[in-house]
């Protein structure tokens, strides 16, 4: 018996996630909204958005700052850099970090 040649890269694991994406689509298609979006908008405040206006910060390092540190507001990320937080973070490195920090310093004035 020959065997199956082995699946391109990435392959199974799409078809594995392919009826947990339709089950999102039908959910968002029948009520506008699906489970996973409600929890993660119900715990999380709106200010943490306010994270994405600061140069250097994307949606992976504002949910970092949020989940492990708490920090929830531009103000929440001033304090936070000026006690040194930044050294802290898991894939902020020093030039991100200069960048981070002098990007928050102007945005709270």
């Amino acid at each position: 018996m020959r065997a199956l040649p082995a699946a391109p890269d990435g392959l199974e694991a799409a078809l594995v996630a392919a009826p947990l994406l339709v089950d999102v689509g039908v959910a968002l298609l029948e009520r506008g909204t699906f489970e996973a979006w409600e929890r993660l908008t119900g715990e999380t405040p709106e200010s943490v958005l306010d994270l994405l206006e600061v140069e250097g910060v994307g949606l992976k390092t504002a949910a970092t700052l949020y989940q492990q540190f708490k920090v929830s507001s531009l103000e929440d990320l001033r304090k936070f850099v000026d006690g040194g937080g930044l050294d802290l973070v898991d894939g902020v490195g020093e030039k991100s970090a200069e960048r981070i920090a002098r990007s928050v310093r102007d945005l709270t004035r």
